[in-house]
């Protein structure tokens, strides 16, 4: 009797444990943005769940400064984030005001995933000329003064199919492909080279150059291309979008989202959805289709005092 009593409770439990899905590896894309804000987007629902103001997070009160309105320095620059310690990292200027001879101090400063609690703080420069940047390998991160090496031009002499040294630019990397803008005798092209494989891979056909409207997708596995309404640079997107496959460079799939147009892309997490934003406008969450590994991408700065908006994407 008492094992019939327990069996239909028995029975309901495993139920429950059957039917709960594992959590989508990269589900929720965090944006961080200049002005110290941090926007969580919940990438399988579609929908933004939270904002956070970096200067108003627990234990950051008055070292992260805080402002309103215009801001002459960048107050959260180049995430990284750690899944295994569900932590992230970011530099903050120390204070608003550039010193007297127009240079800035700055915090390493790191905050924990979901909570956002400032965690920990460490200095990362004293009155520097230009912002540092952080670097993340083997599990650590560590800061680069603006001096030091950071990747920029790539050898490619040994990789194939041309084993041969073409001037380059890094734009963007994640893992071990970097996406390269090339200066060739035809005029500029995108490649995606990979270090692991010593390979390069151009994306064909070519597309209309414009540096911010390409994007390589967590994992380096894909780039994805946005067309343009006028071939000349900074132009708005018309919501055509065309997925390439880094590793050969063919087209894999084009997306047709004029709910896009005019829109600009804030990243990508591994779940295969884009996040595009216009001030004024709701966010948009676009599907694409592909499942990518879960790794950051790096966007090369092309302006160190005001950079994109960095993301980096977490299981909760």
């Amino acid at each position: 009797m008492m094992m019939a009593r327990w069996l239909p409770l028995f029975l309901f439990a495993t139920s429950l444990a059957c039917t709960r899905t594992p959590a989508t590896r990269g589900r929720y894309l965090y944006e961080v943005t200049c002005d110290g804000r941090v926007e969580r987007f919940d990438t399988v629902e579609k929908k933004k769940t939270a904002t956070f103001d970096l200067a108003k997070q627990p234990g950051a009160g008055g070292v992260v400064p805080f402002t309103e309105g215009m801001i002459e320095v960048c107050l959260a620059k180049d995430t990284k984030y750690d899944p295994a310690k569900s932590v992230f990292y970011t530099l903050t200027p120390t204070s608003l005001r550039a010193g007297p001879d127009a240079t800035y101090s700055w915090r390493m400063l790191t905050f924990s995933v979901p909570e956002l609690a400032l965690v920990a703080q460490a200095p990362a420069g004293e009155n520097l000329d230009n912002p540092p940047a952080l670097q993340f390998e083997g599990g650590s991160v560590r800061v680069i003064p603006p001096e030091g090496p950071w990747p920029a031009d790539m050898d490619l002499s040994a990789f194939a199919p041309d084993h041969g040294q073409i001037f380059n630019r890094t734009l963007e990397w994640s893992g071990t492909r970097y996406l390269l803008r090339l200066s060739e005798r035809g005029g500029p092209t995108l490649a995606v080279a990979d270090r692991a494989s010593k390979s390069l891979a151009r994306l064909n056909p070519p597309v209309n150059l414009d540096e911010v409207r390409v994007h390589l997708s967590p994992g380096g596995t894909h780039v994805l291309v946005e067309a343009m309404a006028q071939p000349v640079q900074y132009a708005p997107v018309t919501g055509k979008l065309t997925l390439y496959d880094s590793g050969t460079g063919q087209v894999v799939k084009q997306l047709d989202e004029p709910r896009i147009a005019g829109f600009y892309f804030h990243g990508m997490a591994p779940t295969g959805v884009a996040l595009y934003q216009l001030p004024g406008r709701d966010d948009e969450l676009v599907e694409l289709g592909v499942v990518f590994p879960p790794e950051q991408v790096i966007v090369a700065a092309l302006d160190d005092d005001f950079p994109p908006p960095a993301s980096f994407f977490a299981e909760f």
